[in-house]
């Protein structure tokens, strides 16, 4: 999963690298995974050659270092200052646009899962009618309790992915 630095010198990520195109992101784009000492232009970075090209030039070992614009590496909660051991990326807590919170879809599907209210809050207007139609059998009710669990119980980032940032109409 990639960070990049978007307009503005706006940090945004993290997205896998497939979707790196699709987001904007140009050969000359700066960009930062974990593992990287500095931030780099995508098309100097390796595993993203594929997608960029690249300026690399076996014969001068400095040509796939960037040297123009270092900031540092993605803020990291928690740990030492911004670094620590194991850190993880606040990613939903400090890019979330959309105001979906984990905690408030896991609680809705607990609680109103029945009738698919943690999809309607979610912006997924589909499963919800389906969950409401099919609210008198019980099943939406035990999916719903299951899903909540799930959604209380995986990370920020995870959930962004899976239900926010998803052109599914369906994310299970």
């Amino acid at each position: 999963m990639y960070y990049y630095i978007g307009p503005n010198n706006q940090q945004l990520g993290p997205v896998p690298a497939e979707q790196l195109l699709s987001r904007g992101v140009t050969g000359e784009t700066m960009v930062w995974k974990a593992g990287m000492a500095q931030w780099q232009k995508a098309k100097d970075v390796p595993e993203l050659r594929q997608y960029f090209g690249s300026s690399f030039n076996a014969g001068n070992p400095y040509n796939n270092q960037s040297t123009q614009f270092n900031p540092p590496p993605p803020n990291f909660g928690g740990g030492y200052g911004n670094y620590g051991p194991n850190p993880q990326p606040n990613y939903f807590a400090d890019n979330n646009t959309s105001g979906k919170n984990r905690t408030t879809a896991g609680i809705l599907a607990i609680l109103l899962g029945g009738l698919g209210v943690h999809y309607f809050y979610l912006g997924k207007a589909l499963p919800g009618i389906v969950y409401l139609l099919l609210c008198c059998t019980g099943i939406p009710a035990i999916l719903g309790l299951i899903q909540g669990i799930i959604m209380l119980t995986m990370t920020d980032e995870q959930f962004y992915n899976k239900y926010v940032n998803t052109t599914s109409s369906f994310p299970f």
